[in-house]
């Protein structure tokens, strides 16, 4: 699979960064999808019922207290997914600027 953006730029001194702009695009893919997944997963089991504990002799459910920190973690997924797409297009970016120049001893007029 080629990344479309990605496979057209021709860089003459940058090809690392040409080879880092996927991965990260990548990588802020994956943190997407698990963030979803985290979400998916204290959606689920917000709705079932926590252990049973005693107080003051009636039978309860406990509170979820994970819940919110669960939340959390997906919302910090979900920003470092963000991140790292946005680091991958100034890199791609910055490559196809690059690439621009027909000669690395780019003279000025």
């Amino acid at each position: 699979m080629k990344l479309v953006p990605y496979s057209h730029l021709k860089p003459n001194n940058l090809g690392a960064l040409l080879f880092i702009a996927p991965c990260l695009a990548y990588l802020g893919y994956v943190f997407f999808g698990l963030a979803l997944a985290i979400f998916l997963a204290v959606s689920l089991s917000y709705f079932s019922p926590g252990e049973q504990m005693l107080v003051r002799g009636t039978l309860t459910y406990s509170a979820q207290p994970v819940l919110f920190k669960s939340v959390m973690v997906g919302f910090y997924g979900i920003g470092a997914s963000i991140l790292t797409l946005i680091i991958s297009s100034l890199c791609a970016a910055l490559v196809s600027w690059e690439s621009t120049f027909s000669n690395p001893k780019h003279e000025r007029i």
